[in-house]
């Protein structure tokens, strides 16, 4: 009878160890995807300007935020390059402050189709300059 309990208390010691180590592990995770720089699917080469030529929303939705497709003015230091149907999800609520003719900052990749809007905290893009 005694060994069956120290059984049990060592399974329930490993066990409880095991749940340890997974959820520091999961939590050291999480915190490292809220980088920005580990946030992008690419290697950020630099930052540049985008001015939106065109916008238009596609009927793909990602968890309930719609996949929209661009037309985009893209000035780097190195090069200057316009991207046709760059797709992005975008948060439905700030899908109004996406506006043609404005300049906003994105992350760009070595590769012309590796581009994505940078965003702010809250997931709302920012904005370089003002449309005149």
């Amino acid at each position: 009878m005694a060994n069956k309990i120290m059984l049990i208390m060592v399974i329930n010691l490993f066990v409880a160890l095991a749940l340890a180590v997974f959820n520091v592990i999961y939590i050291q995770k999480k915190m490292d995807i809220r980088y920005p720089s580990d946030a992008t699917p690419f290697q950020v080469a630099e930052k540049a300007q985008a001015r939106i030529l065109s916008m238009r929303q596609t009927a793909v939705f990602l968890n309930n935020n719609p996949v929209v497709a661009f037309t985009l003015e893209i000035t780097a230091k190195r090069r200057q390059f316009t991207l046709t149907d760059h797709r992005e999800v975008v948060l439905y609520v700030a899908m109004s402050r996406y506006k043609e003719n404005n300049i906003y900052s994105v992350l760009v990749g070595e590769n012309e189709k590796e581009v994505m809007f940078e965003k702010d905290s809250f997931g709302y893009p920012i904005l370089f300059h003002h449309a005149s």
